[in-house]
């Protein structure tokens, strides 16, 4: 049988065109970010606890070198890049590829790419004992779903604000769909085996909840994770202000194979992500048709509607309603929350723009320039601004 270490190492041959998203959000989001939390004046861990080689069989580059290459771009000197394996093949070309035979400096030997051969759950415990007033971005890209147990990074989300803290991991849920056995449970076909998944997802999940929408429910599979998902979420809104995820699919309807979760106590940080989530998955499904419709072969399949723009039109008014008197930026961000993914900031801009053309809302020149902007407040015509 096929152990875990050699899937890995398989998996590290060459990137699955699937999984290209993940490595897009991570790279895209990385130097928005280097350069906001720089401001901070705190030392800047990146983290990567399942490494891989830091760089794939076919040449193309891994989160580490993509995280290294960044660090290196936007914060100078002021950042420790810290990367766990547990496979001793994997660190030893992270050894390799950072230390004496790196084209610019020893990164190793300096300091700045720290490599650890340990296990991700025990290396997450003693990180978090030892963690100060650092800036962490916390990356976990697990195979499977060992290290990425619920109670092994929620003392992250449990750190002070002050501390800035940002998780993006990837929620393995083929693994879960596979461990959850929905089709023998429903038969009772329930197994010392089966029984013991169970309790491995009650780990991962933080309890045992997923059973109400994995197993006693009617729903479709695909109705079934995304509710779970949506719980997931609510769950881990009680520890940290903001909560985005994305779906990694081979085709728009497919079952996901993973779902990459942005999880941060920054508002900027939710927009960028939603924008970056958005398009590289819009991209992603794009590049999955490969074979035109008949009759129609210049027709592109959209998985949202991008020009439906009355929807849109109708939740900002909704919200202007409700809460009143906020910037445009702070509409944005309550869409961001509460649709992410729906929809980008450059569709919300045009929304509001012609909102106010057709008269339906009003905005106050706050920055005396007479042009709507991200600090002009929004209120309708029936109702004066404060």
């Amino acid at each position: 049988m096929t152990n875990r270490k050699e899937l890995d190492r398989e998996f590290f041959k060459g990137k699955r065109p699937w999984s290209k998203i993940k490595d897009e959000v991570l790279g895209k989001y990385l130097k928005p970010y280097l350069a906001k939390v720089k401001m901070l004046k705190k030392e800047i861990l990146l983290i990567d606890t399942f490494a891989g080689p830091g760089k794939f069989d076919d040449g193309e580059s891994g989160s580490p070198l993509m995280m290294v290459q960044m660090a290196r771009k936007m914060v100078n000197d002021n950042y420790k890049a810290i990367f766990v394996n547990n496979d001793r093949v994997h660190h030893e070309s992270i050894l390799h590829l950072f230390g004496e035979k790196c084209p610019l400096e020893n990164l190793i030997e300096n300091q700045k790419v720290i490599p650890i051969y340990d296990d991700a759950k025990k290396f997450l415990i003693r990180l978090n004992s030892s963690l100060t007033d650092q800036t962490v971005f916390l990356y976990l890209d697990p195979y499977a779903l060992e290290g990425c147990e619920f109670n092994t990074w929620l003392p992250f989300l449990k750190r002070e604000q002050k501390a800035s803290t940002e998780i993006l991991v990837n929620i393995n849920i083929s693994a879960i769909r596979r461990l959850a056995s929905r089709k023998s449970f429903s038969k009772g076909k329930i197994n010392n085996e089966i029984i013991r998944h169970h309790k491995r997802l009650d780990e991962v999940i933080g309890g045992k909840y997923w059973r109400e929408f994995l197993l006693g429910s009617s729903l479709s599979q695909k109705d079934a994770e995304e509710e779970l998902m949506k719980k997931f979420k609510k769950r881990i809104l009680k520890y940290v202000k903001y909560v985005g995820y994305c779906p990694v699919k081979e085709k728009p309807k497919n079952l996901a194979k993973f779902y990459i979760m942005f999880l941060s106590n920054s508002e900027d940080g939710l927009m960028l992500m939603n924008d970056i989530m958005c398009k590289a998955y819009d991209t992603r499904m794009k590049k999955s048709i490969t074979k035109p419709i008949p009759l129609f072969p210049d027709m592109e399949i959209k998985w949202r509607n991008e020009e439906n723009t009355m929807e849109l039109r109708n939740i900002i008014l909704t919200f202007i309603t409700s809460e009143p008197n906020k910037s445009r930026k702070e509409y944005w961000l309550l869409i961001c929350i509460d649709y992410f993914m729906q929809y980008i900031e450059r569709e919300y801009r045009a929304a509001v723009k012609d909102l106010h053309h057709d008269n339906k809302l009003l905005f106050k020149n706050v920055k005396g320039t007479k042009r709507l902007n991200d600090h002009s407040i929004l209120y309708l015509p029936d109702h004066k601004s404060i």
